[in-house]
């Protein structure tokens, strides 16, 4: 598992022109596959090749999110592996598609960013449904299962 920092450095790496796998690896050493990987699958980093043969990664729909100019408390979700990952400024989140966990996490993001809840509250609700419309197969049926 990685830190969310690392998803924010990535973000602002790809952001642009893009960043080869090379000089991830220059600057991570051996962990960048797996953070690249990982990265992927959340969506902070989007596979493209540019040319006959260089692969890029650019920034993804997450790292867009995350590298709004201005906003303090931003929010990213994924669905992945039947549970919905909530991507804070302060790292990754596993909540249930539910009322009372979406409003617990909230809660906790806008007593931490220090915004009004109820902003905070229509945003993680909106990466919520952003996340389970753009789930694969099964996935947006058979969450949480507790």
């Amino acid at each position: 598992m990685f830190r969310a920092d690392l998803f924010l450095k990535l973000a602002r790496r790809a952001a642009g022109r893009g960043v080869s796998f090379w000089e991830l690896y220059e600057e991570l050493g051996d962990a960048a596959a797996e953070a690249v990987q990982a990265a992927v699958s959340l969506g902070v980093l989007k596979w493209q090749r540019r040319g006959s043969a260089k692969v890029v990664y650019t920034a993804g729909p997450v790292a867009e999110a995350m590298l709004k100019v201005g906003e303090r408390c931003w929010v990213a979700a994924v669905s992945l592996r039947g549970r919905v990952y909530l991507n804070t400024p302060f790292g990754l989140y596993a909540v249930c598609p539910t009322p009372s966990h979406i409003a617990s996490a909230a809660h906790k993001l806008a007593e931490a960013c220090g915004a009004p809840y109820v902003e905070v509250h229509r945003e993680v609700a909106d990466a919520v449904r952003r996340a389970l419309r753009t789930a694969r197969g099964l996935e947006r049926w058979i969450t949480c299962r507790e």
